[in-house]
């Protein structure tokens, strides 16, 4: 286990921790920290294992890894636990380990595993990686072409994300799939309320901000359904909603709270 790096806004209220995606880091959370401190939370955003400023992720970086290091740095009583992508697999993972982590869960666009192209996948964030610290600038230009509804913060912090991060160790745990997962068995021991955010079922490549969601088809399907009463609600904002459709975020989690 690690301690993970963590950045906080607020300092008193019910407890929210966020948990960011995968290349990205404790700052894609730059606007919803503020607006949950604002609404009276105690908000901490972390860097997982191999991302920001949190211990690099060494030779392995396997989900139950990502989910213990979670527990280890929020210890239990957690009020609001929201995951994106990634972190809400390594969200999923610490709940698993730890039930009495959270009271409450939000999930935004949990990745599907058997749609994903592995290797494409890879190649793809390390395309990423290489971009990023060749040419900063014009990787940040290429990133707000690809997504319009970026505020120019959410793009130069999804760069600074990448430059923080383990790119060999990220790429590595992709391509020879350390990180594996099942959505509908992470969520069926579960006994806490959930809320999931989806995008539209597109056909888009993973990740794609103005394509569809990366949890599709029959995967998402059965997840769903696994959810039982759970609410899951569809914001067409593509894979990241809380960059693209901050507002819609926002009031789909804080509703009724």
């Amino acid at each position: 286990m690690a301690k993970l790096a963590t950045r906080r806004w607020g300092d008193s209220g019910p407890r929210a921790v966020l948990v960011h995606g995968v290349t990205a880091w404790s700052n894609t959370w730059w606007r919803i920290g503020p607006a949950l401190a604002e609404r009276g939370w105690d908000v901490t955003a972390v860097d997982l294992r191999g991302h920001g400023d949190s211990p690099r992720a060494g030779t392995t970086m396997h989900l139950e890894e990502l989910g213990a290091d979670l527990v280890e740095t929020m210890g239990s009583g957690v009020d609001l636990l929201v995951g994106h992508s990634l972190g809400a697999l390594a969200s999923l993972s610490a709940l698993n380990q730890e039930p009495k982590l959270a009271a409450r869960v939000v999930l935004e666009e949990p990745p599907g595993m058997t749609t994903v192209d592995r290797s494409l996948l890879a190649a793809l964030i390390a395309d990423d990686f290489q971009r990023a610290l060749a040419d900063r600038a014009g990787f940040a230009a290429h990133l707000s072409a690809q997504n319009p509804r970026w505020d120019r913060r959410d793009v130069d912090e999804a760069v600074e994300g990448l430059l923080r991060g383990d790119g060999e160790a990220i790429v590595r745990a992709t391509e020879q799939r350390d990180l594996n997962w099942n959505l509908v068995e992470l969520v069926a021991p579960l006994e806490l309320p959930l809320l999931v955010l989806l995008a539209v079922d597109g056909t888009a490549s993973f990740g794609a901000e103005e394509g569809g969601s990366a949890l599709v088809g029959d995967e998402r399907a059965s997840f769903t359904e696994a959810l039982g009463a759970n609410e899951h609600v569809v914001i067409d904002g593509g894979h990241c909603i809380h960059r693209s459709e901050p507002r819609l975020w926002l009031e789909a989690v804080t509703r009724g709270v």
